[in-house]
């Protein structure tokens, strides 16, 4: 391949990456402008404040470009919030994260075709089913009964 051909195709293929870069970005500025107009409608209107901080993190992730931040958030506000300290909302989050789950397990279990992965599945579809469970036990107990006092404690975990 002579030489300008060569530099011609890796300036195509340069200006493309730019493209896709560019298109990206532009995506997640108007997916951030999207999230600042929801967040201050739902100051307006009474939005529970894990859902306005939830859109604030991702409006932060849209903007740097770092979905991971928001990935991790969300988890660990599921998890810490909704079933560490079992306040509703994110514990309905982590209920419907587990529901979700366990269709795609379910999906997957129909498509395997190998008995040691289906196995695989089947156990994680019996574990996610368990999880959801005893989470749903815990927000129908939690559903607006206040704390014990004999829960709270000085004590770390």
């Amino acid at each position: 391949m002579p030489q300008l051909t060569r530099e011609a195709e890796e300036n195509r293929r340069d200006l493309e990456r730019a493209r896709k870069v560019y298109k990206e970005y532009q995506h997640n500025i108007l997916a951030s402008g999207i999230l600042r107009s929801e967040i201050t409608k739902g100051t307006n209107t009474g939005e529970p404040l894990e859902l306005l901080f939830l859109k604030a993190v991702e409006c932060i992730a849209k903007m740097t470009g770092d979905s991971s931040f928001y990935t991790i958030i969300e988890r660990n506000v599921r998890e810490i919030y909704g079933a560490g300290m079992l306040e509703q909302l994110p514990l309905d989050m982590e209920i419907k994260a587990l529901l979700r789950r366990r269709d795609l397990l379910a999906a997957a279990y129909e498509r395997e075709t190998e008995t040691d992965t289906r196995e695989h599945i089947k156990a994680a579809y019996k574990a996610v089913c368990e999880r959801a469970g005893t989470l749903t036990g815990a927000a129908e107990k939690n559903q607006g009964a206040p704390p014990s006092p004999s829960a709270i404690s000085d004590k770390n975990p």
